[in-house]
C-alpha cells in the first residue's frame, strides 16, 4: 500500500465518504469510468476487494477505511497549518459556490462593478465532499465557500446567509398546471432532476425524510448534473423542478417561468452559509463581498 498515490487515496477517501461511484466521481471531478478502472487496477496492487456492491451502495471493508485513515493522516499536516493568506484586493477571488447561486451573485457582483474593480471573480463548483470543502478553504485553493453548513472548524468562519421555502418551477407555456400544484400535478408531470440533489436535501433542508419520500415519487424524464442546463430545459419543456423561492425573480426575469407553492402539505426550507478562512477575517475584500450578499 507504500505505492499508492496521494491522488488514488484522495478518489479511496471519496468512495468511502459517498459509497457510491458517480457522487464520488462528482466530488473529485473525474469520470464514473476512471474510477471503476482505477478502482480495478488498485484492487490488482493490493490484492483486496476493499469495497462491495450491494442494493445500499458501495460498502468499505477494513482495508479501504485503512487506506482512508492514511489519506486523512497525510492531509492533517494542511488542516493544521496556518496559511497567512493575501489580501483579495487587487487578486482574483475564488467563490466555490453552485451554479445557481453563482448566477444569481454574478448579477450583483457585476452590478456593483466588483468584476471590473478592485478585484476578478473566479467561481467554482461546489465539492460535494464537507471534507474536502475545508480542504480547499484551509489551503487557499477557495476564498468563500457558499453552500450547506459546514461542521464547526476552528480554522473557518461560517456565517448565515439564507433560508428559503422550496417551490415548484415551471414554463409558462405548461399546460398540465392549473392555478396552484395539487399532489396529484407532482406526480403526473415529468420532472427534471438535478444530480447533486440527494447530497443537498441531506445538509441542507430541514425536514428532509419528508422531502425525500416526496422526490421518490417523482416522474424523472431528465437528470443533469449541471443545474443551469436543467433550468433552461423546464423553461422549453414541461417538466417540472424544485427551487428555492429565493431565485424566483431573477429566474422569472430571465427565463419563461413561473412558479408554484409546494403541495398541500409539503413545506421545505433550504438554508444556506457563508464560510471563509479565519486569516480573512479582517480582510477589507472579503468584507466587501460579505457586505454585496447581506444586502441580496
Amino acid at each position: 500500500m507504500n505505492e499508492i498515490s496521494l491522488k488514488t487515496l484522495k478518489v479511496i477517501d471519496a468512495l468511502v465518504t459517498h459509497k457510491n461511484i458517480r457522487r464520488a466521481a462528482e466530488s473529485v471531478n473525474k469520470s464514473s469510468s476512471s474510477i471503476n478502472y482505477l478502482l480495478k487496477e488498485l484492487r490488482k496492487t493490493t490484492g483486496h476487494k476493499l469495497f462491495i456492491r450491494s442494493g445500499r451502495g458501495l460498502i468499505p471493508d477494513e482495508n479501504a477505511f485503512a487506506l482512508q485513515e492514511k489519506y486523512h493522516k497525510l492531509t492533517k499536516h494542511l488542516y493544521d497549518v496556518s496559511v497567512e493568506k493575501q489580501s483579495i484586493f487587487n487578486r482574483e477571488v475564488v467563490i466555490s459556490t453552485y451554479s445557481l447561486i453563482e448566477f444569481y451573485l454574478s448579477q450583483h457582483l457585476y452590478a456593483r462593478n466588483i468584476e471590473n474593480g478592485k478585484y476578478r471573480v473566479q467561481f467554482n463548483s461546489l465539492c460535494l465532499s464537507d471534507e474536502e470543502r475545508i480542504l480547499k478553504l484551509r489551503n487557499s485553493e477557495v476564498d468563500i465557500d457558499i453552500g450547506s453548513q459546514l461542521p464547526d472548524e476552528s480554522a473557518i468562519i461560517s456565517k448565515f446567509f439564507f433560508s428559503s421555502k422550496l417551490k415548484v418551477f415551471a414554463s409558462k407555456n405548461n399546460n398540465e398546471i392549473g392555478d396552484t400544484l395539487t399532489i396529484d400535478d407532482w406526480h403526473k408531470c415529468e420532472h427534471a432532476d438535478w444530480s447533486r440533489v440527494d447530497n443537498i436535501v441531506e445538509k441542507a433542508c430541514d425536514n428532509k425524510e419528508g422531502l425525500i419520500d416526496l422526490l421518490k415519487t417523482r416522474n424523472i424524464k431528465y437528470e443533469s448534473s449541471n443545474l443551469m442546463n436543467i433550468i433552461v430545459r423546464c423553461a422549453q419543456s414541461n417538466m417540472i423542478i424544485a427551487l428555492p423561492e429565493v431565485f424566483e425573480n431573477i429566474l422569472e426575469n430571465i427565463f419563461p417561468l413561473q412558479s408554484y407553492d409546494m403541495p398541500a402539505s409539503c413545506d421545505f426550507n433550504f438554508s444556506c452559509y457563508v464560510h471563509y478562512h479565519r486569516s480573512l477575517a479582517n480582510d477589507e475584500g472579503v468584507a466587501d463581498i460579505l457586505n454585496i450578499l447581506c444586502d441580496q
